[in-house]
C-alpha cells in the first residue's frame, strides 16, 4: 500500500469554501474512490474508512 503523506491527505480533504457541507465533502471522497491515481483512491479511503458511516463504509466495499 502507498505511503500517504499527511500534507497530501490533509489536501485531499480539506473544504475547498466554506459552501462545501460536510456531505458535499463525503460525495467528494466517494467520487475520488474513482480516481486514477493509485494513492488519491487510497487517500480517500482511509479518511472514509475513519468517517464509519454506512454510506462510507458501503463506498468502501464496493471496492472490493
Amino acid at each position: 500500500m502507498p505511503q500517504i503523506s499527511r500534507v497530501f491527505l490533509d489536501r485531499l480533504v480539506r473544504v475547498d469554501g466554506e459552501c462545501e457541507t460536510r456531505g458535499q465533502k463525503i460525495e467528494r471522497l466517494i467520487s475520488e474512490l474513482q480516481h486514477k491515481n493509485p494513492e488519491v483512491r487510497h487517500a480517500a479511503a482511509v479518511v472514509l474508512r475513519n468517517i464509519d458511516t454506512p454510506e462510507t463504509l458501503n463506498a468502501i466495499k464496493k471496492l472490493k
